[in-house]
């Protein structure tokens, strides 16, 4: 299975997005939501990880590698899967890099002081952390769970690679590589970089 993840505002939503309209549609669910512009995150794995995030905030994250939660991670079988909270959630990608030993895994990685500038603008009214948070801690607590996630890779041996925002937006071969040649998703090149190219919008990225 390949995730895309990231952190946050960083083009994730675009590459699930290009993923559903090559093909891999099975996983690339839950819609766009026009407000923040981002979207396509299967609601099954969005309610897995928020059921191993509440443990980790428990102190019980060790219960995740066990019982019905951990079978329906081992259960679920979409292709391809996108969720910011592989990287955003503490403890989520441990889990899923601890059980699953078929996982690779793409990061869309935007400077950490830009993806916050950009979450802020984006969830400020409507997320508690966003209005109550300083930017300073924000960026603290990014790039602390940004690292969790890559040493749970590592730790696990999950084969990663990064790709960067907002680059990949005049960049196809970038984002080829990482998702046709190490995600294993094919799909023709030339087909790849057309629809890339219809759905990037590089005037509505704020914050670079």
């Amino acid at each position: 299975m390949l995730i895309i993840t990231g952190t946050g505002r960083c083009g994730t939503s675009l590459l699930a997005q290009l993923c559903r309209e090559l093909g891999y549609d099975k996983g690339i669910g839950g819609g766009w939501d026009k407000s923040i512009n981002a979207g396509w995150e299967s609601r099954e794995c969005v309610e897995i990880n928020d059921r191993i995030n509440e443990l980790g905030r428990q102190r019980r994250l060790a219960e995740a590698l066990e019982g019905d939660l951990a079978a329906k991670i081992m259960a679920f079988k979409p292709r391809v899967v996108k969720d910011p909270r592989f990287v955003r959630h503490p403890g989520v990608m441990r889990v899923w890099a601890t059980l699953r030993k078929d996982l690779r895994v793409v990061i869309s990685h935007r400077e950490v002081r830009a993806a916050v500038r950009s979450s802020r603008e984006a969830f400020f009214s409507s997320i508690d952390y966003w209005r109550t948070a300083t930017e300073g801690e924000q960026i603290a607590r990014l790039n602390g769970d940004l690292l969790s996630a890559v040493q749970s890779l590592a730790d696990n041996r999950v084969p990663f690679r990064f790709v960067y925002f907002p680059e990949i937006l005049s960049d196809y071969a970038q984002v080829h590589d990482a998702l046709s040649q190490f995600g294993e998703l094919k799909w023709d090149r030339l087909k790849g970089s057309q629809k890339w190219a219809e759905l990037c919008k590089p005037e509505m990225v704020h914050w670079t």
